[in-house]
């Protein structure tokens, strides 16, 4: 599983075969151990045909307070559709403290 720093930016990519409907793909985030929502649903940047990330950094620009602040694992589950179907993709990461 991929481990990132707590209390700094993790970017995350799903890739597909084409975009999909719309080029809108979604993304929630998770606390893994609690089910907590950390952040619900929020649009992915398309960074080419099929493309799309999202960075999990700080809540606000200078903040200093980060999404990724509580240790353990983190789910990020990914929507879009393709033709008439919606699919979702799962990734898992490690925030971790030392």
């Amino acid at each position: 599983m991929d481990e990132v720093q707590a209390n700094t930016s993790k970017t995350l990519t799903l890739t597909l075969s084409a975009d999909p409907v719309g080029n809108d793909v979604s993304a929630v985030l998770t606390h893994g151990w609690s089910g907590e929502t950390v952040l619900a649903s929020t649009n992915c940047t398309r960074t080419g045909v099929g493309t799309y990330t999202i960075t999990y950094g700080e809540k606000a620009a200078g903040s200093g307070n980060y999404y990724l602040e509580s240790a353990g694992n983190h789910k990020v589950v990914f929507s879009y559709t393709v033709g008439s179907t919606a699919y979702t993709s799962t990734q898992h990461f490690s925030t971790i403290k030392t």
